[in-house]
């Protein structure tokens, strides 16, 4: 009983908060957001599936209106949406979605830092805890050993060293690295890159010593 109250008391809060932005069309896409995706939570507790897929994708609309379609920001609100796929069992859609966010992170890993800049220390670890999932979650799907797998290690990696916690960035970047030279061999680009990334993570642990 406790928490069906609570759930009908997070209800109204909501449908207060969308009274209020709907009186105010000057909100920001940033509350919008929150209130969409927050919804989309609620509905996803009450097993309301089909609703909860209407408040992400419009927290997805919302998010690419305020920063693009493929910004680091939007990469959360398709992450809701993936998860709620899962739990649909639409999986197929919802691994779709994890490959679009890892390659959205990866991208601003890799080459478009001031993005990363202008993150909070809240948001980089939502991000982290995202492609941890997707890390995971590819892992279950297509093991361990694979390719799929290993490109999301990858990303991991990425956002452990720009995080700071190499240790657990070299662990990941060495089992890439062991991975892309079997399938790939060790003159390969995409071998190169992992190379490179594990080499920096090695000189920055070394000055600190």
């Amino acid at each position: 009983n406790m928490g069906l109250n609570r759930l009908e008391m997070a209800n109204k809060y909501l449908e207060f908060g969308n009274w209020a932005i709907l009186k105010n069309p000057n909100c920001t896409y940033e509350l919008r957001s929150q209130l969409h995706r927050n919804f989309g939570k609620l509905y996803t507790s009450q097993e309301k599936y089909s609703k909860a897929l209407t408040e992400f994708a419009k927290d997805v609309y919302v998010c690419s209106l305020d920063h693009g379609p493929e910004h680091v920001r939007t990469a959360a609100a398709y992450y809701y949406m993936a998860k709620n796929l899962f739990k649909i069992g639409k999986e197929t859609a919802g691994l779709g979605f994890c490959t679009k966010i890892m390659k959205i992170w990866h991208k601003a890993l890799e080459t478009e830092k001031k993005i990363l800049e202008n993150l909070t220390e809240a948001q980089m670890c939502e991000g982290e805890e995202i492609l941890t999932s997707i890390f995971e979650t590819r892992k279950q799907t297509y093991g361990a050993e694979s390719i799929s797998t290993a490109e999301a290690a990858f990303t991991l990696g990425l956002i452990k060293c720009e995080m700071k916690r190499f240790n657990e960035a070299e662990l990941l970047l060495e089992n890439v690295l062991a991975t892309y030279k079997g399938k790939f061999g060790g003159d390969d680009l995409r071998t190169s890159k992992v190379q490179a990334a594990l080499e920096l993570v090695f000189a920055v642990m070394k000055a600190s010593e």
